[in-house]
């Protein structure tokens, strides 16, 4: 059945095909790093849809949806979207799934439909994994992530929903492109705690400050070292609870103060227990029922990108921040990723919690060596 084409308008103004990922980002707050071939194993764990929230922020941020026409797959892979933000008249693709159902393969199936209306952005929400389904069908035409996956780590992704409705604002009115990165993370190897990427290919983007790098691999090695024995001189308490993030600046404290740690996950130190690779779920029921004095997040930002929260560690959601306290997240990195970044992004779901961020975020950079970064909330 061909899709329903709705009445043109005189003047149709942007055509935008707009397809959701229902399965994208589950895998994140129950510490598995990403959803790929693990969807029956997060749901087990209380994992839930973020992606309709995500798309439904991106679409309420809009100072003004007029001239904007949607294409999109029916139900719960965008029309349903649509329709509870009030946009009913939209070209309507049949036939397709809904959670938890849908697949890759659906994703490219409606690319390859809305085609047909000759759409001039593709508005995504999902994470890199559905970005490499769409160019692997579809390298003409620019696309647009709005981040609900895990990790993000390519240059295609707007900074939050919020952003990139600013970024589709200014693109109807300039049509104006850059080449952004789209690169492959082997999720398997990833969850084995191995960072495994390659660039996929690449992929017209709506030109923006407010598009995200692509990550980078940071080298600065002697920085991480010296960051880490100024932490276990001068910030350690052990009478405390630690709730330490991914990256490699991290791991070398999570070294210093558990004896190993994992790379890309989340681990909790206290004096009672030491935990590993956990999840929201686990570091929430740290909070409650271990003994400490104070308790703590460190995090990095990441390289390439200056995201601090809302990329490869939505274990520490809004939840486990509000609990710990803004005041209390120390930010470790090198000095060579805080020059190149410029800034501090945060992504949470929670937008009076982002409120309370700091306008500048304090570094440690090396031993009793401090950067400052503007935060982008």
């Amino acid at each position: 059945m061909s899709p329903e084409v709705p009445e043109e308008d005189e003047e149709k103004g942007l055509i935008v095909a707009f397809i959701v990922n229902p399965i994208a980002g589950m895998g994140g707050r129950v510490g598995l790093k990403g959803t790929d071939n693990v969807l029956q194993e997060a749901i087990r764990r209380g994992a839930k849809p973020i992606a309709w929230k995500r798309a439904e922020e991106f679409l309420l941020s809009f100072s003004s949806l007029d001239g904007i026409q949607f294409i999109a797959p029916e139900g719960d892979m965008g029309g349903r979207i649509l329709e509870r933000v009030g946009i009913r008249k939209y070209v309507k693709l049949r036939g397709y799934p809904n959670y938890p159902n849908t697949t890759a393969e659906d994703t490219k199936r409606a690319v390859l439909e809305a085609l047909e209306y000759n759409p001039e952005v593709i508005v995504f929400v999902g994470g890199d994994g559905t970005a490499r389904d769409i160019i692997s069908v579809c390298k003409e035409k620019p696309i647009l992530g709005v981040p609900a996956g895990v990790k993000m780590y390519s240059s295609v992704f707007a900074l939050s929903p919020i952003h990139a409705a600013l970024v589709l604002e200014k693109f109807k009115g300039h049509r104006v492109t850059s080449e952004g990165v789209i690169l492959d993370i082997d999720e398997d190897a990833f969850r084995r705690d191995e960072l495994k990427l390659r660039v996929f290919g690449y992929a017209l983007t709506p030109s923006s400050e407010f598009i995200q790098g692509s990550k980078e691999i940071s080298h600065g090695e002697f920085d991480k070292e010296a960051i880490a024995e100024y932490f276990v001189d001068e910030i350690f308490n052990e009478e405390d609870l630690y709730v330490l993030g991914p990256g490699s600046t991290v791991y070398e404290i999570k070294r210093k103060i558990l004896g190993k740690g994992t790379l890309l996950g989340v681990d909790v130190y206290s004096k009672e227990r030491f935990m590993f690779d956990v999840g929201e779920k686990e570091i929430l029921e740290a909070l409650d029922n271990l003994r400490y004095k104070k308790a703590y997040i460190v995090v990095t930002i990441i390289g390439g990108q200056g995201i601090l929260f809302g990329r490869g560690n939505q274990q520490i959601s809004s939840e486990v921040i509000r609990r710990i306290g803004v005041e209390n997240i120390i930010v470790v990195a090198d000095s060579l990723k805080v020059k190149r970044v410029k800034k501090a992004y945060v992504d949470l779901d929670d937008r009076d919690l982002l409120k309370e961020f700091p306008e500048y975020l304090r570094i440690i950079t090396g031993y009793g060596r401090f950067s400052v970064l503007p935060v982008v909330r």
